[in-house]
């Protein structure tokens, strides 16, 4: 696994930058590619769903949290980096109402640094500490984790 900051080049363009590139990077254990001018991120079909039953959601969210992102302002409709086809926006219930553009193709997801922010403090805010200790160690147990 890669730490964050050693993030390398993913080749595709920023459905929100003109000029950037993604960067490969991690946000707990699940891949995603970020933005570095906006901090967007893309996720691959499954994987913001994955991120969201991570264990390790409330210590990305905390981390996360703190950051100071910046606002983005959408002039036209965003394009997958994969596929090249306009992402439908949509806005649903269980992501607290956050703005997500989603790519009718390949089903990757498209979140601003902003918007990201907001899911992962709701749904950080959403579980209780017993529930979160019982997730971490069933993770830990069912993850082919070894101890010394």
């Amino acid at each position: 696994m890669t730490a964050p900051w050693l993030a390398e080049s993913s080749g595709g363009h920023c459905p929100r930058c003109d000029d950037a590139y993604l960067e490969h990077t991690y946000l707990g254990a699940v891949a995603v590619d970020r933005c570095p001018a906006c901090m967007g991120h893309w996720f691959r079909r499954g994987d913001l769903a994955e991120l969201l039953k991570s264990p390790t959601l409330s210590y990305v969210a905390s981390h996360f949290g703190g950051m100071g992102l910046p606002a983005v302002r959408v002039t036209a409709p965003p394009e997958c980096p994969r596929c090249a086809i306009g992402l439908k926006r949509a806005r649903p219930a269980q992501l607290n109402q956050a703005a997500v553009d989603v790519c009718p193709r390949c089903g990757g997801t498209w979140l601003d640094g902003v918007e990201l922010q907001r899911v992962l403090a709701k749904q950080a805010r959403g579980k209780d500490p017993l529930s979160w200790l019982l997730e971490t160690i069933e993770f830990v147990l069912t993850s082919g984790w070894k101890t010394r």
